[in-house]
C-alpha cells in the first residue's frame, strides 16, 4: 500500500474509531464500503486527494463511529423524550427515539464521509499560508551556500506546518537512495496545494536542467 502522509484521525478528528486500528476487520464491511464507493466516488477520490489509500478502513470507521454515536444517543432521546412528554405512551417513546438514532446514524456517517473533501481545501490553505516565509527561507540559505537538500532538511525540522512535514517526506525518500528530483516528483504528486506542487515543479526543473535555483524561488 502506498504510504500515506497522515493518519486517518488526523484527516477526520472527529472520528471515534482509528481507521488504522480496523484494517484487518474492514474486509468484513467490503459488502457496503463497495456500495458506498459506487455511489460516491468522490468520496474516495477525496481520500486519495488527502494521500489516503486505505479507503476502507476509513469508511469502516466512518461507519463504526456513526453507529457507536447513535447507540449512545438513542437512550439520551429516549430519557429525554419521556422526561419532557410523561404522558406519551412507551412505545411510541420508543418508536420516537429508535427514529432520531437513525436518522443521527445517517447524518454522522456521511459527515464522515464528506468531511474529507472539506479537510483536502483545509489542508490547500494552511499550506499556502506558510509557503512564502518557506521560499524566503531557502532563499537565504541558498544564497548562504547551503545545498538543496541540506535546505528541505532544514525546513522540514522547522516550524512550517504541513509544509515542513510533507518535505520531511521527500528528505526522508531521499535518504532512503531516492534521487532529490525524483523525490520531489513524488511529493508533488501528494500535495493539496496547487502552488506548492507548481513550485516543486519549477524546483524539479531546475534540477535536472541545472539551473540555479535562485531565481526559481524569487520568482516563485
Amino acid at each position: 500500500m502506498e504510504e500515506a502522509l497522515l493518519k486517518g484521525k488526523e484527516i477526520n478528528p472527529q472520528l471515534i474509531v482509528e481507521p488504522e486500528s480496523l484494517r484487518h476487520v474492514s474486509s468484513l464491511f467490503n459488502f457496503i464500503n463497495t456500495k458506498i464507493e459506487k455511489l460516491f466516488p468522490s468520496f474516495k477520490y477525496a481520500l486519495n486527494n488527502l494521500n489516503y489509500f486505505d479507503t476502507d478502513a476509513y469508511f469502516t470507521a466512518a461507519l463504526l463511529s456513526a453507529l457507536l454515536t447513535a447507540i449512545i444517543a438513542t437512550p439520551i432521546f429516549y430519557f429525554y423524550l419521556k422526561s419532557s412528554s410523561p404522558t406519551t405512551p412507551l412505545n411510541t417513546i420508543t418508536l420516537k427515539s429508535v427514529i432520531l438514532g437513525v436518522l443521527l446514524f445517517a447524518i454522522t456517517y456521511f459527515f464522515h464521509l464528506f468531511f474529507p473533501t472539506i479537510r483536502a481545501k483545509t489542508f490547500a490553505n494552511e499550506i499556502d499560508k506558510n509557503l512564502l516565509y518557506v521560499l524566503k527561507d531557502m532563499l537565504i540559505e541558498l544564497k548562504s551556500g547551503a545545498t538543496l537538500y541540506q535546505v528541505l532538511v532544514n525546513i522540514s525540522n522547522s516550524n512550517y506546518g504541513l509544509v515542513s512535514r510533507q518535505i520531511l517526506y521527500a528528505v526522508k525518500l531521499t535518504n532512503a537512495g531516492m534521487p532529490l528530483d525524483q523525490a520531489l516528483k513524488k511529493l508533488a504528486t501528494k500535495t493539496q496545494s496547487e502552488n506548492f506542487r507548481r513550485i516543486l515543479w519549477q524546483i524539479i526543473t531546475a534540477l535536472q536542467s541545472g539551473a540555479y535555483l535562485e531565481p526559481v524561488l524569487t520568482s516563485a
